[in-house]
């Protein structure tokens, strides 16, 4: 089964230690048993040496078990970056200089290539784990250095501006929600009724709502404390009382496209634009309404 054997020869006196064809002998019990930790260790280094990255990081993705945007995440820095850059590299002989090297001369902002630090460094964390490496090189490279940029958010008078603007648009109600509950997109666009009690002026967040390659998953929301119960202003009760409850299989959603299918997140982005051009207004990331509700 590849775990070697030790025997004794009778006719020789000495204990005979066997794996994977090689054969060894010693006088004790107790030197055969290291003698055979030494052969294992050197046969697994072998293994592991020849292992390469690109090969270690799919088996990785494909053992992963987290949120299916996270997986994307790192399933796509892992195919169109790292395999590319480190993939013929036998695990057992990255170095730091590589990492190193390889942040020197990517293209991309600063932030981009933090992530693309933490995949590897997530990966390697369980190759470490796993016996396949002694250390995790990609922890020993300094992250790149990301320039700190002040959070633009809409001041209280902007937002009346914006709300009173919009209010023509079938989006409004969500505009309300996401400027007034401090909710993240994802958690608004997986809200379903059956968390929104009008009556008591609160919803719970439970899920959040994310797609991938074309299919539709309910994932708990970012952390734990974000499971939590918002009170709902008068405005938001009004705007959410404005909502039809659409059948079909998405029926369940608070928000969804005319035909009832759930909203792609990125689609909200070129109204919402339009909108803030045209109010005379600053532009803003959708997440900025999170920060203009703080």
């Amino acid at each position: 089964r590849g775990e070697g054997t030790i025997f004794w020869r009778k006719d020789r006196q000495r204990w005979i230690v066997s794996l994977g064809g090689v054969t060894r002998s010693s006088r004790t019990k107790r030197d055969a048993l290291v003698l055979l930790r030494s052969l294992t260790s050197a046969r697994d280094g072998h293994r592991n040496s020849s292992i390469k990255l690109a090969d270690y990081l799919r088996g990785w993705l494909a053992e992963m078990q987290v949120a299916p945007a996270t997986y994307r995440q790192h399933e796509m820095i892992c195919r169109v970056h790292l395999i590319p850059a480190f993939g013929q590299i036998p695990l057992a002989d990255l170095t730091p200089q590589h990492v190193q090297r390889y942040l020197s001369v990517a293209k991309g902002h600063p932030r981009t290539l933090t992530h693309h630090l933490a995949t590897l460094r997530r990966a390697l964390n369980v190759a470490r784990r796993q016996g396949l490496v002694r250390e995790n090189v990609a922890s020993l490279v300094d992250a790149p250095r990301v320039p700190h940029h002040e959070v633009r958010a809409l001041s209280a008078d902007q937002v009346r501006t914006f709300l009173e603007g919009t209010k023509e648009d079938r989006l409004w109600p969500l505009y309300v929600l996401s400027v007034t509950s401090g909710m993240r997109q994802a958690e608004i666009l997986g809200l379903s009724w059956s968390c929104v009690d009008l009556p008591a002026t609160t919803l719970t967040v439970r899920n959040t709502i994310q797609r991938v390659r074309g299919q539709w998953f309910l994932a708990d929301p970012k952390t734990s404390r974000s499971r939590r119960t918002i009170p709902l202003t008068p405005l938001a009760v009004t705007a959410l009382s404005l909502l039809e409850r659409l059948t079909g299989p998405y029926g369940g959603l608070v928000f969804t496209t005319p035909t009832g299918q759930p909203i792609h997140g990125p689609n909200l982005l070129p109204p919402f634009y339009a909108h803030l051009a045209r109010l005379g207004l600053p532009r803003i990331t959708f997440h900025g309404l999170r920060h203009s509700t703080a």
